[in-house]
């Protein structure tokens, strides 16, 4: 093999290896409550465990709700940065714990789902809506729902 020839072979190898990274680094979106200091923990927390499988993850928390703005200023650049995250976002994943889901978080999974795009819930809470089901019907047809943080990576993990 001439040098023009290896060198072209090995920039193709590099480059699909590189391609093949980013095929693996899926973005998404974490919805969640983030009211009190445990639920924020436990975002962080699972944040920690999807970036571990490869993923990049906007945290509202963390990424959008620093504004020192007055308060409508203040929540049109927080809407703003969550609308244009979920927009980027490959994959949302939502956090469905408590008696409800969060007003916010429903709200983010209406608009990925409008969008066409993978929405996974995670719902640790044993507490169900009864004859209705575990969730709300909404949220629950609109997500691929998962009962522990083991499912949520195992299905994930499909998804890079």
């Amino acid at each position: 093999m001439d040098v023009e020839n290896y060198f072209i072979q090995s920039l193709l190898e590099n480059l699909f290896a590189f391609s093949d990274h980013l095929d693996f680094m899926r973005n998404v979106y974490l919805a969640a409550p983030l009211f009190s200091d445990a639920e924020c923990d436990f975002n962080s927390m699972l944040r920690d465990k999807l970036e571990e499988i490869g993923m990049s993850v906007f945290l509202p928390q963390e990424h959008s709700n620093d504004s020192d703005y007055v308060r409508d200023a203040r929540q049109e650049s927080i809407f703003s940065k969550n609308v244009a995250a979920i927009d980027k976002a490959d994959i949302l994943v939502a956090v469905l714990d408590g008696v409800d889901v969060d007003s916010g978080t429903a709200w983010e999974i209406g608009y990925a789902h409008a969008l066409d795009k993978p929405v996974y819930g995670l719902r640790t809470d044993f507490r169900t809506l009864g004859i209705e089901g575990t969730v709300n019907l909404m949220i629950e047809r609109s997500v691929v729902l998962c009962t522990s943080l083991g499912e949520l990576v195992k299905r994930l993990e499909l998804e890079r």
